[in-house]
């Protein structure tokens, strides 16, 4: 008999970290023939024009983080095992939803199986106790990576040996570098070819480090050092959703004018991640009268390729899918050596950048730290890149696509089909629900 599965986390069909991360495990499980079912909470308008081959349930604009709904959708479905991809935080309140349903007999008493990443330390005890239940429950959790696992159970000596880690992939998307024919027209085409252009690509919240770029703009003009140096900055400038910033006002108040901030809509010209792959977007590109519009016209990754830099400065991450992304597509990457995550899956591909002291780093809510970099040391950075001669260009390039190219997906979905396989074997079913 095929196992049931209930899958939750961001929609599989947005262009988010958990989305895309959701979209490859769900591909995985349904290929092995699991009966599976997908609910997806943040679903817009700007989504994939694509059918998933299994039932999805995208959340309505009522109740964005979709709670309620997936409470009905897991009434309906009734599964066997409950997969769950979200930030420990979120994942916290979705169980206590799943254990008010599984023991008031609304829906049936199933293993939960979390994917979480752990975003820094010091790991909050609400996280400790998040584990705590779903393991007394016979479910599992699985972490991002063995160094992740390492400081849980550093903080909490009671989980030795009980949590496991799968890597993300990389392979969701064909990214590579740009042959160089196709990125000097490219770059040619929308204005680019007399700058070192400087990226960064990420949702508008307070964590990702945005307005780190733009005080690394301004410290370069005040270096006097800006000269042929443009900013791309790939996100929403006007989302507050997660505690964002008004990033055009905010490079304006800063008298920085050389920073490219847009939206990109992932059905408008610009937000696909396919390049110029289909006819509409080249008569797009052909028709375009700006540079800006050109860009838009040119695909997320082609755009990825097109930079001489990607700069990561978020303050808190769980991996960085953009970043390796980047990488992949052989763009010198400068990163945050934060003492966690990044150190351990970046080694070896990009040049880092040293945290501020640790006394002066900010505090997330949770109580995890926030790492802090000094924007001048950032300015240095991009001032040495620019100014270092093709080889130690190339060899950065180099080292970047190096590192992304060893992580994969299909380990990683192999991985988690066994575990799911081994939850619902050893899980004593009891299938009374309540009539109601």
């Amino acid at each position: 008999m095929s196992i049931k599965i209930a899958t939750v986390s961001d929609s599989p069909k947005i262009h988010s970290g958990f989305g895309n991360v959701a979209r490859m495990l769900l591909d995985g499980f349904y290929k092995h023939g699991f009966d599976l079912y997908s609910f997806g909470t943040m679903d817009t308008e700007y989504d994939f024009k694509r059918e998933l081959p299994y039932p999805f349930q995208p959340t309505s604009g009522f109740d964005p983080l979709g709670y309620r709904e997936a409470a009905l959708f897991l009434t309906n479905v009734q599964p066997d095992v409950i997969f769950v991809l979200y930030d420990p935080g979120s994942a916290m309140q979705f169980l206590n939803m799943v254990i008010a349903l599984q023991d008031n007999g609304t829906i049936r008493q199933a293993p939960i199986v979390l994917y979480t990443p752990i975003e820094g330390e010091p790991i909050p005890a609400s996280t400790a106790k998040l584990f705590s239940v779903l393991l007394e429950r016979n479910g599992k959790v699985v972490l991002y990576s063995p160094k992740m696992v390492e400081k849980v159970e550093k903080h909490y000596s009671d989980f030795k040996d009980l949590l496991d880690f799968a890597y993300h992939g990389l392979d969701h998307a064909a990214f590579s570098p740009l042959p160089k024919q196709i990125r000097d027209d490219y770059r040619k085409n929308v204005g680019w070819s007399d700058y070192f252009v400087v990226g960064s690509v990420g949702v508008n919240k307070r964590t990702k480090g945005h307005d780190y770029l733009i005080y690394t703009a301004r410290t370069l003009r005040d270096m006097k050092k800006d000269d042929g140096i443009k900013f791309y900055l790939h996100t929403n400038p006007t989302d507050g959703t997660l505690g964002g910033y008004n990033l055009k006002d905010m490079a304006i108040n800063y008298g920085v004018d050389d920073m490219f901030i847009w939206k990109p809509g992932t059905d408008e010209p610009g937000g696909n991640i396919r390049g110029l792959s289909v006819l509409s977007d080249y008569k797009l590109y052909a028709k375009a009268e700006t540079n800006e519009d050109r860009l838009r016209a040119i695909g997320y990754k082609d755009r990825l390729g097109m930079l001489d830099c990607y700069v990561d400065l978020s303050q808190l991450e769980g991996w960085g899918l953009p970043t390796h992304e980047a990488m992949k597509c052989g763009v010198p990457t400068i990163s945050i050596k934060d003492k966690s995550i990044r150190e351990e899956i970046y080694d070896g591909g990009v040049l880092w950048v040293d945290t501020l002291p640790f006394r002066i780093w900010s505090t997330l809510h949770t109580g995890v730290k926030l790492a802090l970099v000094d924007p001048f040391d950032v300015a240095e950075s991009i001032i040495e890149l620019k100014n270092s001669d093709d080889v130690i260009k190339k060899f950065w390039s180099d080292c970047a696509i190096k590192n992304a190219s060893q992580y994969v997906w299909k380990p990683t979905q192999e991985k988690f089909i066994k575990i799911i396989e081994e939850v619902y074997s050893n899980y004593e079913y009891n299938d009374e629900v309540s009539s109601l």
